[in-house]
């Protein structure tokens, strides 16, 4: 690529392949091309759009303090901030994970700066990886303080025996793990590659402009998924959003540097009804990430770019 980054592990040829055949795009488009040559003022159109986002670890600093109580519970606290993208959920499960323990024991409280100081910011689609990435090192850290506790009870010791044992022989409960990636193995700027495809049909009346998107179909390599139903979410989101920056939203200045939006009147997010009628989202299978936490792959920003297949499929409905 123009910025020097070797792309390994490439997969979209066999994305793009999969997505066409699924999609039944070469038979929509036929039916397509077949409507709009019997319509004047309505118009269909269909698009197929890859996209490529490079996904970047380095000099990312992220810590997790996880700690075990007496009665066998466990709290967390991570780098990240929660908001909306499931990172709590994928560090609750890192840590049952790591741990060998039920989920349920595992509550993960709000980030502070008191327990988690230094943390770069929430984004750039890679802090629920390198939080998780983080939990897990603690897990490990707490793993080789409890392994001589496990050893001496034996195996059929339950989780709260062990930690009972543990923290009478002054076994301390508490662990920080952190993470700071270097450069990655193939770029000076990415640690690896995130590849998605989408396919977008819409209808178009040619006299109002009024639109509505028909169908959305769209396959996402999120390598071996750490939580499916969070990423398909995350996937529908995103792209969603796509949508409204590509549609809709729009932000002008008046000559005085305010902004002319003020509210809805002006400004148009998306709603309900502007939302593709039938959505499909699957995530490709059989594609572990050598690179990424767990042979993962990050989900969040890659599929907004998806939301440019809109306005592709509009322009080729109104170029019939």
């Amino acid at each position: 690529t123009p910025d020097g980054t070797i792309l390994v592990y490439w997969n979209m040829d066999t994305i793009f392949d999969q997505i066409r055949a699924t999609s039944d795009y070469d038979k929509r488009l036929v039916e397509i091309n077949q409507y709009n040559a019997q319509n004047k003022w309505t118009k269909r159109g269909i698009s197929i759009v890859p996209a490529r986002f490079g996904v970047g670890w380095t000099g990312a600093f992220y810590n997790s303090v996880i700690c075990i109580y007496s009665d066998g519970t466990v709290t967390v606290t991570h780098g990240g901030v929660e908001i909306g993208q499931g990172i709590n959920t994928k560090v609750a499960q890192t840590a049952a994970y790591g741990l060998g323990i039920p989920i349920d024991l595992i509550t993960v409280e709000r980030h502070s700066s008191l327990t988690s100081p230094n943390s770069v910011g929430t984004g750039g689609s890679i802090t629920s990886a390198l939080s998780s990435k983080a939990t897990l090192e603690a897990t490990n850290i707490l793993n080789a303080r409890l392994s001589p506790i496990k050893s001496l009870l034996g195996p059929n010791a339950t989780w709260q025996q062990t930690i009972a044992k543990a923290l009478g022989s002054g076994v301390n409960l508490q662990a920080t793990g952190t993470v700071y990636p270097g450069p990655g193995p193939n770029s000076p700027m990415w640690t690896y590659q995130s590849y998605c495809c989408g396919v977008q049909e819409v209808f178009v009346d040619i006299l109002t402009g009024e639109h509505q998107l028909l169908r959305t179909d769209i396959l996402f390599d999120a390598g071996i998924s750490l939580n499916p139903a969070v990423d398909i979410g995350q996937i529908e989101g995103a792209f969603t959003m796509g949508l409204g920056l590509c549609l809709t939203e729009e932000i002008n200045y008046e000559s005085n540097g305010m902004p002319f939006q003020h509210n809805t009147w002006e400004y148009k997010p998306l709603t309900a009804y502007d939302i593709t009628l039938d959505f499909r989202v699957a995530l490709l299978k059989d594609a572990p990430n050598p690179l990424g936490f767990l042979s993962s792959k990050c989900v969040g920003e890659p599929p907004l770019a998806l939301g440019s297949s809109s306005v592709f499929a509009m322009q080729q409905a109104i170029s019939n």
